[in-house]
């Protein structure tokens, strides 16, 4: 426990905290991108011995006493130790330790550590992890976080590229070229591969009579690329209209996209997001999404209470399946006690929470899930308030064309006569999506 204080120290402990929040603040005026707050401190340690792999101050220096508190208590990732907000991760060698003065984002504290940790595991010199630490953050803020450009200022070969240069000496060293931001030189694969993900997430609202309200699509090109050297892609749409405003890679050239919205690039090397839009536009939603849901309610004779028919049905579709299929709805505060059963996924019934989760798993047209059961409603219910109308949370997602109707029209690699193998996959997921009964 900490020593007792004098009021003149008290004080001035809380005019350096005042200090510190206002300087914050001028700094949030002065730098309006800068949305994240800013971390005061950073430390990596050795999780077995427990020594200091590397550290970084922006806010003057901390005594051992507080770097001791702030290290403790490895059961909480995230903590409020006054007047930090700690996060701690760890992973197998390493483990972080980041405090801040105000409140942030967790999960993307959570990402950036767990990233730190993933790039120093990699290398040993302790130079290196230093100098890798003052990279990846700024100021006490993310800077260079892309896994290539951390490849160019922080070189290493792997085991696969020692084995190539071996086996196969100079043929592997086919387009060499100066490095990238976003790609380091002198890549090589023995299969050469370009697969993208047209993935579209549906925010939308389905009324009782089963049409679409208030309709989102939020669509992500995700890609996966292994090609050797430097290539030059280009993807073109037949109907780019239909994107409304976009988020583009740094990898993309802007002038083709503002002219045709045409994606010319140099690919990262593995997986990376190549663009992501939004879109209102959808093309028979009504149809297009193969999933409906009814609900049939009768008084129950013998007991106060309602007899329950509830069906996820499959719309007449060229879909052969649908994956991760669950229906998630909140039972009203008046019922006393439930009875439902399915024929096909699981059931969770939470009554503290009184919310009823249908984990119904991959669907097809072979049988139709179907809930059925009672409520039974509590004796100092009214009879107009004994009405069973949820409001269900479909979860749901299936490899088909875009909903927003975006169609490619072709993908191609510029610079090398002979095409690498390419692959092209819509996906459709749910992401708000709500039915109203």
């Amino acid at each position: 426990d900490a020593p007792a204080t004098s009021k003149r120290t008290r004080r001035v402990l809380a005019r350096s905290i005042d200090d510190a929040f206002r300087a914050r603040k001028e700094t949030r005026s002065s730098h309006p991108t800068r949305g994240w707050t800013m971390f005061a401190s950073i430390w990596v340690f050795h999780r077995e011995t427990g020594v200091v792999v590397a550290e970084r101050h922006w806010k003057g220096g901390v005594s051992a006493r507080t770097t001791a508190k702030l290290c403790a208590g490895w059961g909480k990732t995230v903590q409020a130790e006054r007047p930090y907000y700690v996060v701690r991760v760890q992973k197998e060698e390493l483990k972080a330790v980041a405090a801040a003065m105000e409140e942030f984002p967790p999960a993307a504290a959570v990402e950036l550590l767990d990233r730190i940790l993933e790039e120093m595991e990699r290398r040993t010199d302790p130079v290196d992890r230093q100098l890798l630490l003052d990279e990846m953050v700024d100021g006490g803020l993310p800077d260079t976080t892309q896994l290539a450009e951390l490849q160019v200022l922080f070189p290493e070969e792997d085991l696969v590229q020692r084995v190539s240069t071996v086996l196969l000496g100079n043929q592997m060293n086919v387009g060499q070229g100066r490095a990238l931001p976003w790609r380091r030189a002198n890549i090589s694969h023995l299969k050469n591969e370009f697969l993208l993900d047209v993935v579209e997430r549906v925010d939308a609202t389905v009324n009782r009579e089963g049409r679409h309200e208030s309709v989102t699509v939020v669509g992500s090109v995700v890609a996966n690329s292994r090609l050797s050297g430097l290539p030059d892609m280009m993807l073109t749409f037949s109907n780019p209209e239909v994107m409304g405003a976009c988020n583009l890679h740094p990898c993309v050239r802007l002038k083709p996209f503002l002219t045709d919205r045409a994606v010319s690039f140099v690919p990262p090397d593995g997986h990376f997001t190549l663009m992501s839009y939004t879109t209102e536009a959808a093309v028979a939603l009504d149809t297009a999404i193969p999933l409906y849901v009814r609900l049939q309610t009768a008084p129950d004779a013998g007991i106060p209470g309602s007899k329950v028919n509830m069906v996820v049905g499959f719309k007449p579709s060229s879909l052969k399946s649908l994956d991760g299929v669950r229906a998630l709805f909140q039972l009203p505060p008046h019922i006393l006690r439930t009875d439902f059963s399915t024929n096909c996924g699981t059931l969770h019934m939470d009554m503290n929470e009184r919310m009823c989760s249908w984990d119904i798993g991959t669907m097809d047209h072979t049988r139709t899930p179907c809930l059925t059961g009672m409520v039974a409603w509590e004796d100092t219910v009214l009879e107009d308030q004994m009405s069973f109308s949820p409001t269900v949370q479909l979860s749901f997602s299936y490899v088909h064309s875009s909903v927003s109707g975006l169609a490619i029209r072709s993908l191609k690699l510029m610079n090398e006569p002979q095409q690498p193998f390419r692959g092209v996959r819509f996906v459709v997921q749910s992401g708000s999506y709500e039915v109203c009964l």
